[in-house]
């Protein structure tokens, strides 16, 4: 944000800050108190100024003349949030210089932001104030924190369509202005960058004054208060120098005229701190209606935005996932990269003509005609098609030429199924992927009202898939194009997969060829092969110099040709990286033994990004955050990431300006998926940086325990949260192998409706079970005062409740201890399993085991810790 960069400027840049190398820098016009002028020089200053500042404004004026005359997109992936999911999230950009609005922020912090938080929740909208003005590494340079700035308010443009939650606070100081030098060529292409004008005046052009963002507010202090200001402190609040004060004053001038309900005028007083030793210090006071303005500006803004939150509801599982898949095919195809010949094979196949051109060899050599198997019994094959299963190594671009072949065949008009396993959650669910592909065969009322029934029952769904697919057979059936990617990531197995479809059904899956049990089963199949080949010689070529075009960088030929010559730049995702690594290397003259340098194979590669990311950070923030993500599994919402890289059991999340900067490093390595009436998640993009993550920062299962433990703690500590992380906390105290932690947990754990799974899932595994022969156990008992949750036990146990899940059991059989565990429960006397009290002749109760865990009669129930 702009008020880290006039920090910098003001506090440790005083003797350099200029603005460019054209016209006298400004430390230089700043009078201190007491200096005369010639009246002479005073004149010429300001007439000069008046010009510089004029010829400013004359250039804005000409790009909001161009802006109004086409849409203004300078974002990429600047898309409006989806209504995928119920949750939307709200970012409000806080710009203004650093000194002078400490009182201003710390109003916004305590008293602002967190009734606007609350206000938003209830409409389940996720608020996120974008306050970069803490947290600067100390090795950042002027261009990176510049960079940063912007891009974070990137991020606030691209979730609202161009019109972010913006709020610009202005008082009588202009702010740091950078010469051209400061600024990388690429951002000020970008950002249309105006030479001679402060970082604070940048973030108001682009964060609403050239496209009249009505989600702007500019906050304009009067300067009544500099009367009350000791001359000691004046520094602070003052602009002196000639220049900057033209510049502010036709700034305020031009908001005002441009935003006349938009922009805000409001007064302070001055409040004078004496502190032991030190010189007095000032802070402002009387801010509440200015607090007030700020409240009710954005809770109208943020309601018109995302109107009518109150009454969105959850989605139905299949209806998210339509949407989520949708989504993720329109990002995929957008980074199809030299595949256009492959797209136009597969989308002739879709459209009812011979199988692509055989190039498969070894271990992968396709059937003979005659020898395809058939999925579907009782037919012959002139009446159904194999499946083509298109394969490749990982990275070679096959989910994106899968995209493109969803996209391709929609636009001509082709009726198509497609699912994409990573696109949310869920989708590793073949049951729900069943599910989907059934209302898309039968779409007919009678039909869904059937199955809906089979929603959750897996067993069912397959055989009425199965039975559907038959009946398909013997039926004029209109053509359908199936495309699936991903196999290699479902969660239970390929056995619902036919062989075969209804001849008028193409299905065309992908996988990759390291899982090599999907691909023995595939081959049980008896599928049509397709070797996705590597890209061409001038796919690659073109590609790279159109990536490093975008950043006004070139190979030479000599360059170009050794890249292109390692054996992996067949391989996009690997020509990606390459090509992103090539872009951050600030050594031109070694570029070339940077590139000799590049391993041949992906996960090599990989690694050393990982290497260089956390050896150039200075935060620890880098390995940290890479290591939890690995061990989340499914990833992690960002304010979850903030906590978890600051200092959760205090409360102080990471600083905005440090979390900003690790997202930008990560950010061609990241993506967001939407949860289903929750908010949003980053994880990464793509499984093999996830398990390149692994190899090289989790060495060791002890490595492993301690970020699973981590993050148990977080969630179940500090989240705020716990009951809705009941899931999570089990997992990860469970793969940290902490059975006490998770049992301890389980004894404190409020019941919730995630309570009675978590518990049936994972306490089993800590009981002994072993089998008690006949009557050689020791039925179990507990005493009156744990039967009726009056007495210390394990999970709180009522005399109706299994022990396991704690669910009502009518149905139940009694749990029994092996020898070594009983025996201490019945000498001398007869004891509570729970509580270890007496028990009494008469006042006990069995401890029960419902017929829907997973424990089998006759069993030792004791857990291993006992």
């Amino acid at each position: 944000m702009g008020s880290i960069i006039t920090r910098k400027s003001e506090e440790t840049k005083s003797s350099t800050a200029g603005h460019g190398g054209e016209g006298p820098n400004i430390s230089s016009r700043s009078a201190p108190h007491g200096t005369n002028k010639k009246e002479p020089d005073l004149e010429s200053d300001k007439i000069s100024s008046q010009e510089q500042v004029a010829g400013c404004w004359e250039e804005i004026d000409r790009q909001c003349e161009r802006l109004e005359k086409k849409c203004y997109c300078p974002s990429a992936d600047q898309t409006l949030q989806s209504d995928v999911t119920g949750w939307k999230t709200a970012r409000i950009f806080v710009s203004s210089t650093f000194r002078d609005f400490h009182s201003e922020r710390e109003v916004l912090v305590k008293k602002v932001f967190p009734e606007l938080r609350e206000w938003c929740e209830e409409r389940k909208i996720h608020l996120v104030e974008c306050d970069l003005r803490w947290g600067i590494p100390s090795d950042s340079t002027t261009a990176a924190t510049i960079a940063t700035c912007l891009e974070e308010l990137d991020r606030c443009h691209s979730e609202t369509e161009g019109k972010p939650f913006f709020l610009n606070l202005l008082g009588e100081r202009y702010g740091w202005i950078p010469s051209l030098s400061d600024v990388p060529e690429a951002v000020q292409e970008k950002y249309l960058w105006v030479p001679n004008t402060s970082i604070t005046c940048m973030e108001v052009l682009y964060g609403g004054y050239r496209t009249k963002n009505l989600n702007a507010a500019f906050f304009i202090r009067e300067k009544d208060f500099l009367a009350d200001l000791p001359e000691q402190c004046a520094d602070a609040y003052y602009e002196k120098g000639v220049l900057p004060r033209e510049h502010l004053k036709v700034l305020k001038e031009n908001l005002n005229k441009r935003f006349p309900n938009q922009t805000f005028h409001y007064s302070c007083e001055v409040s004078l701190e004496n502190e032991h030793g030190t010189r007095p210090k000032a802070k402002l006071t009387g801010l509440e209606d200015f607090a007030t303005q700020v409240l009710y500006f954005y809770k109208n803004a943020i309601e018109k935005t995302f109107p009518n939150q109150r009454d969105i509801k959850t989605l139905p599982s299949d209806e998210y996932e339509d949407a989520m898949q949708k989504k993720y095919v329109e990002q995929k195809s957008e980074g199809l990269i030299g595949r256009e010949e492959e797209v136009q094979v597969l989308l002739a196949y879709a459209k009812g003509g011979p199988y692509p051109a055989d190039n498969t060899c070894g271990d992968f050599e396709n059937p003979k005609d005659e020898e395809s198997k058939s999925g579907i019994e009782g037919q012959s094959s002139d009446t159904e098609t194999p499946i083509l299963c298109i394969c490749s190594q990982a990275g070679c671009g096959k989910t994106s030429l899968m995209a493109g072949l969803v996209q391709k065949a929609s636009e001509e008009g082709l009726n198509v199924f497609y699912h994409f396993v990573g696109s949310s959650p869920y989708s590793n669910d073949h049951a729900l992927l069943l599910y989907r592909l059934i209302c898309k065969l039968e779409p007919d009322k009678e039909s869904m009202d059937k199955i809906k029934g089979m929603k959750e029952n897996e067993t069912a769904l397959v055989k009425h898939f199965e039975d559907l697919l038959l009946k398909l057979t013997n039926s004029e059936q209109p053509p359908l194009l199936i495309v699936i990617d991903g196999l290699d990531e479902f969660s239970h197995g390929l056995d619902w997969l036919p062989a075969s479809f209804p001849s008028k059904i193409r299905c065309i899956l992908a996988t990759r060829r390291e899982n090599l049990p999907t691909i023995a089963r595939l081959k049980a199949l008896r599928p049509k092969w397709w070797l996705l080949p590597g890209l061409t010689e001038n796919a690659k070529s073109s590609y790279v110099e159109q990536y490093l075009k975008r950043y006004s960088k070139v190979l030479d030929s000599t360059q170009m040709k050794l890249l292109l010559a390692n054996p992996l730049a067949n391989c996009p995702l690997w020509l990606t990286i390459a090509c992103e690594e090539l872009r951050v290397f600030g050594n031109f003259k070694k570029i070339t033994t940077k590139i000799q340098k590049f391993p041949d194979s992906l996960s090599g590669l990989l690694k050393q990004v990982i290497t260089r990311l956390v050896e150039e950070d200075e935060t620890n923030c880098m390995k940290k955050f890479l290591c939890l993500m690995k061990v989340s599994g499914t990833g992690l919402p960002e304010y979850a990431l903030l906590s978890l890289l600051g200092n959760a059991a205090h409360g102080q999340p990471i600083p905005l300006m440090v979390w900003a900067n690790v997202r930008r490093q990560l950010k061609p390595f990241l993506r967001c998926v939407s949860c289903n009436s929750a908010v949003e998640r980053v994880v990464f993009f793509h499984k093999t940086f996830c398990e390149a993550v692994q190899e090289q920062l989790i060495t060791s299962e002890k490595d492993a325990a301690y970020w699973h433990l981590y993050l148990a703690d977080y969630y179940e500590n500090f989240s705020g949260q716990p009951e809705m992380h009941t899931i999570e906390i089990a997992k990860h105290y469970s793969k940290a192998e902490a059975e006490d932690k998770l049992i301890a947990f389980f004894q404190n754990a409020r019941h919730n409706s995630q309570l009675t799974h978590v518990r049936r899932m994972y306490l089993p595994r800590y009981l002994c079970r072993l089998p008690v022969p006949g009557e050689t156990g020791v039925k179990v008992e507990m005493c009156i005062f744990c039967s009726s949750k009056m007495g210390l036990s394990y999970f709180g146990q009522r005399k109706d409740a299994c022990f396991i899940c704690g669910q009502f059991a009518p149905m139940y059989k009694q749990g029994v201890l092996c020898q070594k565990h009983g025996f201490p429960l019945k000498q001398p006397n007869k004891k509570c399993y729970l509580c270890n009290g007496v028990l009494l002749e008469g006042k006990t109760n069995p401890v029960k085991i419902c017929n829907f865990c997973p424990v089998t009669a006759n069993t030792c129930i004791a857990l291993k810790r006992v």
